[in-house]
């Protein structure tokens, strides 16, 4: 091997290394969690006989903050 290559390898080795025994936790960190405003629940489809206004009512009945007909066709309560 020449120069550069040896270079080239020890390059990294080191950083191979150093990923390895850097601290994994930083990376998986448990970050933000969803609220219960936050969950989407889509449970029922919507059509001609029962729209948005049933969908939002079913959702409140629910306990739920908001219920629209969704581009999915469903029914979802947030």
């Amino acid at each position: 091997m020449n120069m550069g290559q040896t270079f080239v390898m020890f390059f990294l080795v080191v950083v191979l290394a150093t990923s390895s025994l850097s601290n994994s936790n930083v990376l998986a960190s448990r970050g933000v969690e969803a609220t219960p405003s936050q969950v989407h629940i889509c449970y029922k489809p919507c059509n001609k006989t029962y729209g948005v206004d049933q969908c939002y009512d079913d959702c409140l009945s629910k306990e739920y903050d908001d219920g629209n007909c969704e581009y999915n066709g469903l029914c979802c309560c947030t």
